[in-house]
């Protein structure tokens, strides 16, 4: 996760003004080519998503439906289906 004035200076330049990314609040990312962020898009609670920092917006992914269960999981590798 970001250091928060990081997060702030993403906030006030509009995701650095990438116009796909529009309705994220991007708090980090996971240090494999993917940000970590809430889809403020939808209602709150916020759901955790992963974004392809190539693909951008459309690539959203849900990671957890809220920021305490995407806490909770820290550090819990994902099974394979």
């Amino acid at each position: 996760m970001d250091p928060a004035m990081t997060v702030a200076d993403t906030i006030n330049s509009k995701n650095h003004g990438q116009c796909d990314l529009q309705g994220f609040l991007i708090f980090g990312s996971n240090g494999g080519g993917e940000y970590l962020a809430f889809d403020t898009r939808r209602i709150a609670p916020w759901p955790v998503v992963a974004i392809d920092m190539i693909a951008g917006g459309n690539s959203a992914a849900i990671i957890a439906p809220d920021f305490e269960e995407f806490y909770d999981r820290i550090g819990i590798e994902a099974q394979a289906d």
